[in-house]
C-alpha cells in the first residue's frame, strides 16, 4: 500500500492480494488520508491480483 499526495488529492495504491489480513491496512490508510481532509481520495486497485469480499466492505 502506498499513498501519493498530489495537490488537493491523495492516491492510495494497493497491490497484490486484498484479503482478511490486508484489508485492515487499507482501512487504516483510508482513515489516515481522510484525516487530512483531501478534496479527492482515489483508491487505485489496478495492481490488486485478488480481492476477497472483506476487501469491499
Amino acid at each position: 500500500m502506498t499513498a501519493h499526495p498530489t495537490g488537493d488529492a491523495v492516491v492510495l495504491a494497493a497491490a497484490g492480494e486484498l484479503d482478511l489480513l490486508s484489508a485492515p491496512v487499507l482501512g487504516d490508510e483510508v482513515a489516515t488520508a481522510l484525516a487530512g481532509a483531501p478534496a479527492l481520495l482515489v483508491i487505485d486497485l489496478s495492481e490488486v491480483t485478488f480481492l476477497a469480499s472483506i476487501g469491499i466492505t
